[in-house]
């Protein structure tokens, strides 16, 4: 979310971008120019998807108060639009993903699916923190794409919170490495990468989780 905020002449020329959108699909044309895959991609005989994500309120909640303007250095480019936390921002997210999941859907076979986004699919055993910030962690409809991807990893960020929980069949990871703010330092167990998946050839070993 921090990567879509658009403060002030980004660019330095005045190129920079015109709004979150812009900065989003900018982003996209960058990792492409560079290999970085941000759509389905096959890892051996392993399926990645990556997900595009937003938070939604969460129903029920009580009202956002401060956190109305979370997010508040996004510029969207729908006029109706006027914070971060209204459900057309989650909305356009989630379209994007329905080419991804079509494409889960014609060619996975039996291949395991490994999924990643960076907002919080659900709140409740994967966000255990604030109940005063879950109007920007969860999303129901991210969730219900998950449903239909059945992945067997979920990878996720934001929170700041280590999750690892089997729900459904499908692990969800979050691996929080944090900001030093955290009390997050690089000699401690949290620093390193976390290894979620190992397929290998041996049937033994297929599917092994670490």
């Amino acid at each position: 979310n921090h990567e879509l905020w658009v403060l002030g002449d980004e660019g330095g020329d005045g190129d920079g971008p015109t709004d979150s959108v812009d900065k989003f699909f900018r982003v996209l044309r960058l990792c492409d120019e560079l290999g970085v895959h941000t759509s389905p991609a096959w890892v051996g005989e392993t399926l990645v998807v990556p997900l595009f994500s937003w938070y939604k309120r969460t129903p029920g909640a009580r009202d956002a108060g401060a956190l109305e303007y979370f997010d508040g250095a996004c510029r969207w480019p729908w006029p109706d639009v006027a914070s971060s936390l209204d459900d057309a921002v989650a909305d356009f997210f989630l379209a994007l993903n329905e080419g991804a999941l079509d494409y889960v859907d014609r060619h996975r076979s039996d291949a395991p699916v490994l999924s990643f986004s960076h907002f919080v699919p659900r709140v409740g055993a994967l966000f255990p923190g604030f109940a005063a910030f879950r109007h920007v962690m969860g999303c129901p409809e991210l969730d219900a794409q998950l449903a239909r991807l059945a992945p067997r990893v979920h990878g996720f960020g934001h929170s700041h919170i280590n999750v690892d929980e089997l729900i459904d069949g499908t692990r969800y990871v979050q691996r929080a490495l944090g900001h030093p703010s955290d009390g997050v330092s690089l000699d401690n167990d949290r620093a390193g990468p976390l290894l979620v998946w190992c397929s290998v050839e041996s049937e033994a070993f297929a599917g092994n989780f670490m």
